[in-house]
Formats: structure tokens, C-alpha cells, sequence
């Protein structure tokens, strides 16, 4: 976007901000596949940082023909994008358009939708980023570490997770085989670990272009 002098964006707009998330989350994706489809790096067995091991392929397909899907949707054959992808398009398009309760309050993100990324694409548990942010990177509390030297305590700092904190999904079990959900976070919906239903249900924006755009984002990037 661009600055004004006075320092306000003069397109600060609503379809400028869907195209910044559509595209961001394709540039990811794309720069994802691009290393775990480096031949060069499989055949030195080191991951993009350099480190001996092969790369996790969370993002490819192993499809060379159709890494990105398009023949699949196309129904002419091809491969499907992984799930990790997939969730990672979901947290993406969560985050960058809430739910909204019933006063037009943004709802936080649901800890389903972080834990369903982290699992879908593999990654160690040590890793989840989904819980208290005290403990991010561990499975309790952090111990600090004292110099010897100086008796003084090291101090770590956690970099906040991307739609953090998280809040829990809460249903309404009056029929325990149909529990129903209850809209206290973004997306509250059942089973929304594996479902297909992107972004459903939300109600930040009512301009049919923008769901339009939204559509876009989470079935076409």
C-alpha cells in the first residue's frame, strides 16, 4: 500500500487489504514449494537453512506435474494440495477476516484452527505455538539459565504466534449426538479440524465483491 506525506494509506481499503492477503499467502506458499522441490538440496540431503537432513515436504504435493493442484480441481487428473497446505490457507483466511458475535465484535481465533496447522503439517510438538504463550516452545514453564559470572538470569523472549491467544470452541450438548457450536470464537464450527467449509459463516463483511474476494482467497491461492 501506498503512503501518503501525512502518513495516512491512501488506498487503505477494503478490496486492497483482500488482495494483500490473497496475494502474501500465495508468495508463502509459492516460496514454501520452492524449496521442497529443489532438487539440489534433496541430492546434498540439507534443508533450506543449510542443515544436514531432508526437507519435510508439508506443502508439495510430490506431484511435478501439478504441484499447485490445478488439474485436480480441473478434474483432469493431477494431485490434490496437501493438508497442511490446506490448513494453512484456512488459518490464513481466519485470521485475516474474523467472526463476529452478535454486537459486530471480531471473535479471536479458535485453538482448533492452530492446532489443526500443526498437526496437518507435522510438526514437532515441542513446536505448537496453540497453548498459553508462557509455555510456547516447551511442555512446562521455562527455566532460566544463571551466569555463573555475574549470578544473573538469562531472559527469554517469545515471539507472539499469529492469532494468539486462543480461545477454546464451546458447544451447547443438550443432544449429545448433535452437539451444537457456540459462537465464542473465529470460526466455531463442528469438526472444523477436517472440514472442507472455508470460511462459512462469517459475517464481518456484506458487500457480495467481498465475498467474492474471500472465496478467492480460500479455494483458489
Amino acid at each position: 500500500m501506498r503512503q501518503t506525506p501525512g502518513g495516512d494509506w491512501d488506498n487503505h481499503t477494503l478490496p486492497a487489504k483482500d488482495a494483500w492477503v490473497a496475494r502474501t499467502t500465495s508468495d508463502i506458499i509459492l516460496e514454501r514449494l520452492r524449496h521442497e522441490m529443489n532438487t539440489t538440496l534433496d541430492a546434498m540431503e540439507v534443508n533450506e537453512l543449510g542443515e544436514d537432513g531432508l526437507m519435510s515436504k508439508r506443502f508439495w504435493n510430490l506431484d511435478k506435474d501439478d504441484p499447485r493442484g490445478v488439474k485436480f480441481r480441473a478434474k483432469g487428473g493431477g494431485s490434490p494440495i496437501t493438508d497442511c497446505e490446506s490448513s494453512f490457507i484456512r488459518f490464513q483466511c481466519y485470521l485475516n477476516f474474523p467472526r463476529c458475535d452478535s454486537e459486530g465484535l471480531s471473535l479471536i481465533l479458535c485453538r482448533s484452527v492452530c492446532e489443526n496447522y500443526m498437526r496437518a503439517c507435522g510438526y514437532e510438538r515441542d513446536l505448537y505455538r496453540c497453548g498459553d504463550p508462557r509455555f510456547h516452545g516447551s511442555d512446562g514453564p521455562e527455566t532460566p539459565l544463571q551466569d555463573v559470572k555475574t549470578l544473573e538470569y538469562d531472559i527469554s523472549y517469545r515471539a507472539p504466534f499469529p492469532g494468539a491467544p486462543f480461545k477454546d470452541n464451546e458447544f451447547d450438548r443438550s443432544d449429545p449426538y448433535q452437539p451444537v457450536p457456540i459462537v465464542v470464537c473465529t470460526p466455531s464450527i463442528l469438526n472444523v479440524a477436517s472440514s472442507r467449509q472455508l470460511c462459512t459463516g462469517m459475517v464481518l463483511f456484506s458487500m457480495v465483491f467481498l465475498w467474492v474476494a474471500l472465496l478467492y482467497i480460500c479455494w483458489y491461492q
